[in-house]
């Protein structure tokens, strides 16, 4: 700093690391609940003993007459669904498949994170019947940690993975940052490149031999 005050070299540089850890701080503020979550479910997978539980109790919403045309079990289901859950009052996003053992079932899965509802519909019987699951915790968490992809209708399930391509890229920015931050702390640099390196070769160690 000289007299009449910092050059503009030095606020730039005081700019763009103040930018710096604004936004390693606020972005990971922002994300917390996600990267919660997937370090809790992390824990389920390595460790699923440590969840078993008794089965969920399902409560049965319905088992009634249902005296429809039997759809053609390797055709498009989706049709048949749609009309089966509006008749029911289950409208909503839905996934749906059949089953055939000595009768055609179709099955359609009404899946969402705190509950998931099961409708079944049997060619013999000719009867649809509907069953809802409460909340479980140990599948709650395994439905966060894998659920991906743009494949289901709807805004909120398409703005999901949205949001996860996002913490991806937010992961590698609070990589970057942090190494930058660390950088210019310099007396830490020996210590950071201990363990810099340490997790590094620990790395490439289980990498190669695993």
């Amino acid at each position: 700093m000289n007299a009449t005050g910092p050059t503009i070299g030095q606020k730039r540089r005081i700019g763009f690391e103040k930018i710096n850890r604004r936004t390693h701080l606020y972005s990971g503020l922002f994300f917390l609940p996600w990267f919660l979550f997937y370090g809790l479910s992390a824990v389920v997978f390595n460790h699923p003993g440590w969840f078993d539980s008794a089965e969920v109790n399902r409560k049965l919403l319905f088992d009634r007459s249902y005296p429809v045309e039997c759809p053609n079990p390797v055709g498009d289901l989706r049709p048949f669904a749609e009309r089966a859950l509006r008749d029911s009052g289950l409208d909503g996003q839905f996934v749906v498949r059949s089953q055939d053992f000595d009768t055609v079932t179709i099955v359609i899965i009404q899946d969402r994170f705190l509950s998931n509802t099961m409708i079944t519909w049997n060619s013999a019987s000719r009867r649809l019947t509907a069953a809802r699951s409460g909340l479980d915790w140990r599948k709650l968490l395994i439905k966060i940690h894998t659920r991906s992809g743009f494949e289901m209708p709807g805004f909120l399930r398409n703005l999901w993975p949205v949001i996860v391509d996002v913490i991806q890229v937010a992961m590698i920015m609070w990589i970057a940052s942090g190494l930058y931050m660390w950088w210019h702390l310099k007396r830490y640099r020996s210590w950071g490149l201990a363990a810099l390196g340490c997790g590094s070769a620990l790395f490439v160690a289980f990498l190669l031999k695993l």
